[in-house]
């Protein structure tokens, strides 16, 4: 025999016949015409507004060029082969070694790396296993330029010498006078916890945490391009839109499949590897 489906309560307040009738969607002539767009495509100069972005970004990716990009990231792309519908990625920016050794040797010499970065010790075998004064420096190397900052504290660059490998290091706020230091510890080291659970292509790789000098510092992969200011470029084809959403859709579903929300999801807080491929932040 067929299910027969519930008839439900007649005196239901909440049934279909007493709901207020759906209010019709407004017309065109009630918008604002601040919000209201013009659907043919503009044509503009998208050099017309590289100077003002690249002051905005705070990570640095993009230099000034009257025609392309240059990368300021460090090492981004170089000895590697683009893959997939990002392969013509290198015509957003301009792939110069010689400028590059040139930011490298900055970075090295930066004032402010040799600042917020502790001595190291000649020898590791003299150095105590739990102390808090050598961690950082010992296994990543020393803090480069600012990469961004926020509320939660600011995010820099650092190149291990052994491999040249390069990561993005964010080095948490202070302490708050209100708080404890049980409640800061756990508030700190809650997205740690978070993010190290994460292992996916399309997301950023947490990999390590530290306390040093009594501040916290979380090591993460580092992507060298910002998706904010690849898009702004206006060059994007239609089949690398296509290609950076799905990646960025595929990110998504697994944080969803772990029962997890990003909430915070804008091209911000998308990196781009030197091959391509979007990583959430």
């Amino acid at each position: 025999s067929k299910p027969i489906t519930p008839g439900g309560d007649a005196n239901d307040p909440y049934a279909k016949g007493k709901r207020p009738p759906q209010q019709s969607h407004p017309t065109r002539h009630t918008i604002d015409p601040r919000f209201v767009f013009s659907r043919k495509k503009k044509h503009g100069s998208p050099g017309s507004s590289k100077t003002s972005l690249t002051d905005k970004r705070a990570s640095g990716v993009f230099g000034k060029s009257d025609e392309h990009l240059t990368v300021e990231g460090a090492g981004a792309g170089a000895g590697h082969t683009p893959q997939g519908s990002m392969a013509d990625l290198k015509r957003f920016f301009r792939m110069s070694g010689h400028n590059q050794h040139h930011h490298h040797k900055k970075r090295d010499q930066s004032p402010a790396s040799g600042t917020r970065t502790p001595p190291t010790s000649r020898s590791a075998n003299q150095q105590l296993p739990f102390s808090d004064d050598h961690g950082l420096s010992s296994r990543y190397g020393k803090l480069g330029k600012v990469l961004g900052a926020g509320a939660g504290g600011s995010v820099r660059l650092m190149r291990r010498k052994e491999d040249n490998t390069v990561f993005a290091v964010k080095e948490f706020r202070a302490r708050h006078s209100y708080e404890t230091e049980k409640e800061y510890n756990k508030k700190v080291t809650a997205e740690f916890c978070v993010g190290s659970t994460l292992h996916h292509g399309n997301i950023i790789e947490t990999l390590d945490i530290l306390q040093e000098k009594g501040r916290w510092f979380e090591v993460m992969e580092y992507a060298p391009f910002d998706l904010f200011a690849i898009v702004m470029t206006g060059r994007m084809s239609r089949e690398e839109i296509r290609c950076c959403f799905l990646q960025i859709l595929n990110g998504v579903t697994y944080l969803h499949s772990v029962g997890l929300a990003h909430r915070d999801l804008k091209l911000d807080n998308v990196v781009v590897s030197d091959k391509g491929i979007m990583k959430i932040i």
